[in-house]
């Protein structure tokens, strides 16, 4: 099955999980990825095979995959769903109505999905009944249970560490814990935020400025990109785990957290109440509910033994392996493969 991705240039959440079905395995995927400035169309027509031939597309090509509702004619597609642009809740209604049209009309060319979260393969059937949905979840890199197995109780007089894992923009909710932080800075904390600050630079030039404006930039630290072993190793030395996020799938850097024994506060978005036991590994909120989250937050800060207690108890959620998330994606494919063909290629709805 050819799997037609993004190059993986920008780290983020989707492309750690593409490239850990694409290490040499059991997945049946021939990576292709676009060549700047050629449509998918163009990329297709290079493509040699017959009508049986199946591509698998990556939503992280979301702003052009439209597109395959016009080239999918000799080709049986299906899509593998890191998320949904649509359902960003703090888009415009028009907006959302646009994203939504563009989605519905890459569906109609589409024979399966592939997600990485319940919650969006529970949203899939809806829109597109009939039409399967496979889920299979992201795994943990033993490099982050392993730091789990050395953490050690922080010392309660020094500066509390504070980490974010999110590429800079408007629907990760830096701006949201800026302000949160802000009404804390009578305690004693650094925040660290990993993450690439060219994934979107407009974001992250405005973010700087918010951060000048704040008059805490000496209590930031940006640490870039890194990877899973690095993050591992950075997540040993924290202290408390903050996500103000309007929109997940899952929830990956969340569930490596967690895997580290690292108390949280998090948005209850993607799987965070099935990776966070409320009021036992941290807390979960609601979004908007941000005076909930600022009271969490000092109570934590405020409270070693709270820290200490979360940070001992035994992760409850999903602890997968990628290797369990690589045979889960070999079988769907496999379903994929056998499927009927149930609708014109000649002619799409």
């Amino acid at each position: 099955m050819l799997f037609i991705l993004p190059h993986p240039a920008t780290p983020s959440g989707g492309h750690v999980y593409n490239r850990k079905l694409l290490e040499p395995g059991l997945v049946p995927l021939e990576p292709l990825y676009p060549e700047p400035g050629l449509t998918l169309c163009a990329l297709v027509e290079r493509i040699p095979g017959g009508s049986d031939g199946w591509i698998l597309w990556d939503s992280l090509l979301m702003d052009r995959i439209a597109e395959v509702a016009t080239l999918s004619k000799s080709r049986r597609c299906a899509l593998l769903v890191h998320y949904l642009p649509s359902r960003e809740p703090l888009l415009a209604s028009a907006a959302r109505a646009t994203l939504r049209l563009r989605e519905d009309s890459a569906a109609r060319s589409l024979e399966a999905f592939i997600t990485t979260g319940w919650g969006l393969g529970r949203e899939l059937r809806l829109r597109y009944p009939g039409t399967p949905v496979f889920v299979c979840e992201p795994g943990i890199d033993p490099a982050f249970t392993a730091v789990r197995a050395r953490r050690f109780s922080p010392h309660p007089s020094k500066s509390l560490n504070l980490l974010t894992v999110a590429n800079l923009g408007t629907a990760k909710g830096h701006a949201r814990i800026l302000t949160i932080l802000k009404n804390l800075k009578d305690l004693d904390w650094c925040w660290h935020l990993v993450g690439d600050p060219d994934a979107d630079p407009t974001s992250t030039q405005a973010w700087l400025e918010e951060v000048a404006r704040s008059g805490l930039g000496k209590r930031i630290r940006y640490t870039g990109p890194l990877s899973q072993g690095e993050l591992a190793t950075l997540m040993g030395d924290m202290d408390l785990f903050l996500s103000a996020s309007s929109l997940e799938s899952y929830g990956m850097a969340l569930a490596e957290a967690v895997a580290t024994g690292l108390p949280a506060i998090t948005t209850r978005v993607g799987e965070a109440e099935r990776l966070v036991r409320n009021g036992v590994q941290g807390y979960v909120v609601d979004f908007g509910d941000w005076p909930r989250f600022q009271d969490f937050l000092r109570r934590l800060l405020q409270d070693p033994e709270l820290r200490e207690r979360m940070a001992q108890a035994q992760p409850s959620g999903p602890n997968r392996t990628w290797q369990e998330t690589r045979e889960e994606f070999a079988s769907a494919c496999r379903s994929i493969l056998a499927l009927p063909l149930t609708r014109s290629k000649s002619s799409p709805e």
